[in-house]
């Protein structure tokens, strides 16, 4: 096979569903329970009759020939039909870069093995082409004694799926495990069946990129000095006042542990796996191999552990934790290591292990009003996360039934953690209590993702529910052992009487309030993402009370709010500047830094960005109609121009522009392994806040006339265009940015959802493109020739 032919289809996606009375078949407890012998015997289920959660329409695709929808548009007039425009041309000359067929999430309708729901699937057309952690606390939480586990049920068409011989593994030297490479990716890992798109020749080649420091290179969209200098408003002194991210030493952030697994480890929870899963008759094959955890696990260490750090690494014992979190944690790490049929799998065990822990280990179900096992709700915050942006209709529906569990827990847990106190915590009760508040932080980053994503109501508040301590620095979290931890805790000053909430500090960004004498306060990295997904939601509940009030109070209530984003990226540049400037973040510190750069970015955008004029739930809708019906009303909505819009557009275009100059290539390496969820989701609404504005530009009337400004952008994403060798040809630049930008999102990430939202922007582009001919054929004048 050719090199080439191993080295591409980042996200590719052969995945296959099942249908949902299967599922339901097959794991009653998920849809219902009866009663529960008090002594943990096994008793039987009596499943709740439950509707159908997905319509019972089965959408196929012919792939041997290209599709071309005749979609009815609503509303829309004689003249504005859903016609296609000629495809845009790569520099391959080929119609796109995948050789000309219409590009989709997969190639085949194959089955995919998401718990705790699975429904039939095919991907829709597209549009013509274009320790237990050694914690204090009750034993019984970490690992249920063998003797109360009740018998239940995977599906056996999961059972059944064999093994694919061609998914073969060179077996990785456990030497090269762990984290010590920040973009390591083994080609070997990689799906046998890519096939290399052609690229721009100025594009780095595949070998020359294990020479470039990635590190660096992400990190070039985090310019905080040539963010500095370019900008212009006045209040950067006072508004960098109102916080501080902690300037750490940094010396032990990346000292985290190189986790290997022993023969003995794996023969434990392969066991473990086979007591859970008792009287099953689970076939060998499902379980991971030692191989497989050894690279799965490392590979959610290097390319998701970073992102999001709520499982505490240095009282990890492989040994004793319960199996279900570790299989969690495999399944993302084989995401990474574009694995995806075990992915699948992996999800399977430990979505139907965690279940069942829960269904018999929630505390409030026997009237004690106490959080879960911590164990088992981070693997359910791992597995909603990955259900969540799986790409999967049935997966998504079921997960967002399952959230409730979450708002609970979550308010059982930050009542508990007010309630103890945090004088002469040894180091295992400190941890403990720093996971239990980096769970909370991980519920809440996850909410809120979720509802940028698909236009939801988040699942909690910026307010009561941020009324927890602040999360500890990283140096704390990375002590490698107890005297380490103690060393540092010794040296550093006492803070225990002056710990703020994490709602006392956003309070401090939004209201400017004055500080102490003694200068503002300091926070940890990971408390300024937290904040940063904070802003987000305050910023939602504002847009409502906005669209409920009268005209002229419109500045009243967002100007505060403008300005408040304004001092959340003059901390980070001031935190920037604070450091040696001829050195980049660190790999430790960098990735949660950049991460809060792009959540600041997507407050933006829902600021400006009506999201209600798009209906984002059609990520998860299977029907090309009512995505094009989608697409039109959100090409017809109104939207507002601005200078502060404006403004804001020019952020934009800087980030378009750092994109383009990293490459396809680099950026399919650096995207996928080096940058977090967080950054994908940014793109989805921030392009849809760009190319709106640009569709906007682009059909004003000759009397709103385009300003300098805005003329300057037009022109430079022209430029950004031509440098691309995407072709376009006059008509809709709108529709040009939107295809350029859905194959970014259709080919650099590893998660599922990310191809559904390159699909939403090919039917977006075909309406920018068809509205703009329309309106040319009117013959009216428009501000835009």
């Amino acid at each position: 096979m050719p090199e080439s032919a191993s080295l591409t289809d980042l996200v590719k996606r052969h995945e296959r569903t099942l249908h949902a009375d299967q599922y339901r078949k097959a794991h009653p407890e998920e849809f219902g329970s009866g009663s529960r012998l008090s002594d943990g015997s096994e008793s039987p289920r009596t499943p709740h009759p439950l509707p159908p959660l997905t319509p019972p329409d089965d959408y196929t695709l012919n792939l041997e020939t290209t599709y071309t929808p005749v979609v009815h548009v609503p509303g829309a007039g004689p003249g504005l039909s859903y016609d296609h425009p000629a495809p845009f041309r790569s520099s391959s000359g080929s119609p796109s870069s995948d050789g000309g067929r219409p590009f989709h999430p997969g190639d085949d309708a194959v089955t995919f093995d998401f718990p705790p729901m699975n429904a039939e699937f095919r991907q829709p057309p597209m549009p013509a082409p274009r320790t237990v952690f050694s914690l204090h606390g009750d034993a019984d939480y970490y690992q249920e004694p063998p003797a109360k586990r009740q018998r239940f049920e995977i599906d056996p068409l999961i059972m059944a799926t064999p093994v694919n011989a061609d998914m073969h593994v060179v077996e990785t030297p456990v030497s090269q495990l762990g984290v010590q490479t920040y973009d390591a990716i083994d080609p070997n890992l990689e799906d046998a069946h890519f096939v290399q798109p052609s690229l721009p020749h100025e594009s780095p080649t595949w070998e020359n990129l294990e020479n470039i420091d990635l590190s660096a290179e992400y990190l070039a969209l985090f310019d905080m000095e040539t963010e500095q200098a370019n900008r212009t408003d006045t209040n950067y002194q006072t508004s960098t006042q109102r916080l501080r991210v902690h300037s750490e030493a940094c010396a032990n952030l990346r000292n985290l542990p190189n986790l290997q697994f022993s023969e003995e480890t794996h023969r434990r929870i392969c066991e473990d796996i086979r007591l859970r899963t008792m009287g099953l008759g689970l076939p060998e094959t499902l379980l991971p191999t030692f191989t497989d955890l050894q690279q799965f696990f490392s590979g959610y260490l290097e390319g998701f552990h970073r992102h999001f750090p709520i499982i505490h690494l240095h009282s990890f014992d492989p040994y004793q934790v319960p199996s279900p979190l570790i299989m969690a944690m495999c399944s993302i790490g084989a995401q990474y290591r574009l694995r995806r049929e075990k992915a699948k799998n992996l999800f399977v065990l430990a979505g139907t292990m965690s279940s069942h822990a829960l269904h018999n280990g929630l505390p409030i179900v026997n009237g004690n009003p106490e959080p879960a096992p911590l164990w088992v709700m981070q693997t359910r915050v791992l597995l909603s996360l990955s259900g969540m942006f799986s790409g999967m209709t049935s997966v998504v529906l079921r997960t967002v039934e399952n959230l409730g569990l979450h708002s609970i827990d979550y308010r059982l847990r930050k009542a508990l953690l007010k309630r103890s106190s945090t004088e002469g915590l040894d180091w295992d009760e400190w941890i403990y209590r720093e996971s239990s508040k980096r769970l909370l932080f991980g519920m809440y980053v996850v909410s809120n993702l979720i509802s940028t994503t698909f236009g939801v109501m988040p699942g909690f508040s910026h307010t009561d529910d941020l009324d927890f301590e602040d999360l500890d620095e990283g140096r704390f979290w990375n002590a490698s052992s107890a005297q380490e931890w103690w060393y540092l805790r010794r040296s550093a000053p006492d803070t225990s009487q002056t710990r703020s909430t994490v709602r006392d500090i956003l309070s401090r960004i939004l209201l400017d309030e004055d500080h102490d004498a003694g200068g503002p306060p300091e926070v940890s990295v990971l408390t300024m993402l937290l904040l940063m997904h904070a802003m987000n939601i305050h910023i939602e509940g504002i847009r409502q009370v906005v669209e409920l009030s009268p005209v002229h109070l419109h500045d009243t209530l967002i100007n505060p709010t403008t300005s408040a984003l304004s001092a959340c990226e003059d901390i980070l540049a001031a935190a920037r500047q604070r450091k040696d400037t001829t050195t980049p973040w660190t790999e430790a510190e960098g990735p949660l830094m950049f991460n809060c750069q792009g959540v600041v970015h997507m407050a933006h955008v829902r600021l400006f960005l009506d999201m209600r004029a798009f209906n984002r739930l059609m990520l998860i809708n299977d029907n090309p109609d009512e995505i094009a019906a989608a697409a039109y009303s959100f090409a017809e909505a109104p939207l507002q121009r601005c200078a502060s819009l404006t403004d804001f557009m020019r952020k934009s275009y800087d980030r378009h522009h750092v994109l383009v100059k990293l490459g396809h290539s680099l950026l399919r390496k650096t995207a996928a392994l080096s940058w977090s969820l967080e950054h994908a989701v940014t793109d989805w609404v921030g392009i849809l806040l760009v190319t709106k504005w640009i569709h906007t530009l682009e059909t004003s009337p000759a009397s709103s006339p385009l300003d300098a400004d805005e003329k300057e952008l037009l022109r430079g994403y022209k430029h950004l265009l031509a440098e691309t060798d995407c072709e376009y040809n006059g008509s809709s630049l709108a529709s040009a940015v939107a295809h350029f930008r859905s194959t970014m999102l259709n080919d650099v990430w590893v998660w599922g959802v990310t191809p559904r939202m390159a699909l939403v922007l090919q039917h977006l582009a075909c309406v920018y493109e068809d509205r703009r001919r329309a309106l040319r054929g009117m013959k009216a004048e428009y501000a835009v020739d």
